[in-house]
C-alpha cells in the first residue's frame, strides 16, 4: 500500500546508440499534490518524447507534482555532420 506521494530516484545508464554508447543520468521526483502535473526536463535530441512519458504518467498515476529529467552525460552523441542528398537535389 503506498503511504505518501513524495520520493526521489536516480540512475544513470548507459545506452548503446548506433556503434557507440551513450551515458544519461535520469532523475524522478514526486510530491504530494492535489492533481496530477507532470514535468518533463529533456535535451534537445530527445525532446520529442516529452509528449510521450507525460502520457505514461497520466495512463498511470491519478494525482501528484512529477518532474522527470535526464541529462545526457555524452554531450556529442547526437550530432553528426550534416550531408546533403546530391539526387534530390
Amino acid at each position: 500500500m503506498v503511504r505518501s506521494m513524495t520520493g526521489f530516484a536516480q540512475q544513470s545508464i548507459s545506452v548503446p546508440v548506433l556503434d557507440t554508447h551513450v551515458g544519461m543520468s535520469i532523475a524522478l521526483k514526486s510530491l504530494n499534490s492535489r492533481f496530477l502535473d507532470a514535468n518533463c526536463k529533456l535535451p534537445y535530441p530527445i525532446s520529442n518524447l516529452e509528449t510521450e512519458f507525460v502520457q505514461l504518467f497520466k495512463a498511470r498515476l491519478l494525482r501528484g507534482h512529477i518532474s522527470f529529467t535526464i541529462h545526457l552525460t555524452t554531450a556529442n552523441a547526437f550530432k553528426s555532420k550534416v550531408e546533403p542528398s546530391m539526387p534530390t537535389i
